[in-house]
């Protein structure tokens, strides 16, 4: 007789009994009791227990440690190892060498307090910045053997020639503002602006220089230079602003004579750069002439003989 013929007997024999069974007995099979599944468990863990003991001393080698906070683990050579150094190669490892051969992943950091990033702490204070020419009071500091001090001008154009002012005067250079003329002021002032909650008068140094009025080209065809001659800030109208020049301590060279007129006080002198010449306005004697009262012509009766 096959397997097959006793399975289809076994079956027979189970269908005859229920059968045979009264009708008041037959249901479903009752539920296990509640605490079934904790009593399967405990002597589940019974048995593994007993199991582990009967197991022998592991090689203290074959194993590393690794706690929270610590670098992964480096992974171990199974082949390494003295149990397997006869083994062949060709057969699969041993399921208890893959917990040592995987790298266990670092725990999560640390919570912090958000406020941490608020709060000063030791190690964020940076090394001193060297000295870039200037001492702690504000005065140049001094220079070292064969340097040589050197001064800047911002060049910007006036029609068609070129001026500057010491950059050391120069506040900020601006856009044209909106402009607000002052009724009965003197014929350079063309009125004035705000420039950061301050009200600055702007000047317009072509009057005082004695150069042809600019071409109506529109509001943003020139730049507004906000200049400190001591007096507080005041605002110069220029046409276009050139460059920041370098030149060597003294090497702005007199103004010729009869050059400027009546402006001549308030220019100090030439600047040359290869074989470009700018002339450099003093900013303090300009806004002083600019802001002056018109002088009266005097006038005398004259005599005849």
């Amino acid at each position: 007789m096959d397997f097959l013929e006793i399975r289809k007997k076994a079956r027979e024999r189970a269908a005859a009994r229920a059968a045979a069974q009264p009708p008041s007995a037959a249901g479903p099979a009752p539920e296990p009791p509640a605490d079934a599944a904790p009593g399967a468990a405990s002597t589940a863990a019974a048995a593994l227990a007993g199991r582990v003991q009967a197991m022998p001393e592991p090689d203290p080698a074959r194993f590393t440690t690794w706690r929270p906070g610590e670098p992964p683990p480096v992974p171990i050579d199974p082949s390494a190892l003295p149990a397997a150094r006869g083994r062949d190669p060709a057969a699969p490892a041993s399921p208890l060498l893959a917990p040592l051969v995987e790298a266990r992943p670092p725990s999560a950091p640390a919570a912090r307090d958000p406020l941490d990033g608020f709060f000063y702490r030791a190690d964020e204070e940076a090394p001193e910045l060297p000295e870039l020419g200037w001492a702690a009071d504000g005065a140049q500091a001094p220079l070292e053997p064969g340097q040589v001090r050197l001064d800047e001008f911002l060049t910007f154009a006036l029609g068609d020639e070129e001026y500057a002012v010491p950059v050391e005067r120069v506040q900020e250079v601006l856009r044209p503002p909106p402009l607000t003329e002052v009724p009965r002021a003197p014929a350079p002032v063309l009125g004035v602006v705000t420039v950061r909650g301050r009200v600055v008068a702007v000047i317009d140094p072509r009057a005082r220089l004695g150069l042809p009025a600019p071409a109506d080209a529109g509001e943003d065809a020139w730049r507004l230079v906000i200049v400190d001659a001591g007096d507080g800030p005041c605002g110069f109208r220029v046409d276009a602003i050139s460059s920041v020049v370098r030149l060597p301590a003294g090497s702005l060279e007199p103004c010729p004579q009869g050059i400027g007129g009546d402006a001549a006080e308030c220019l100090l002198g030439i600047g040359r750069e290869r074989d470009r010449l700018f002339t450099v306005i003093d900013p303090a004697a300009l806004v002083r002439r600019s802001l002056a009262p018109p002088r009266r012509a005097e006038g005398g009766q004259g005599g005849g003989a």
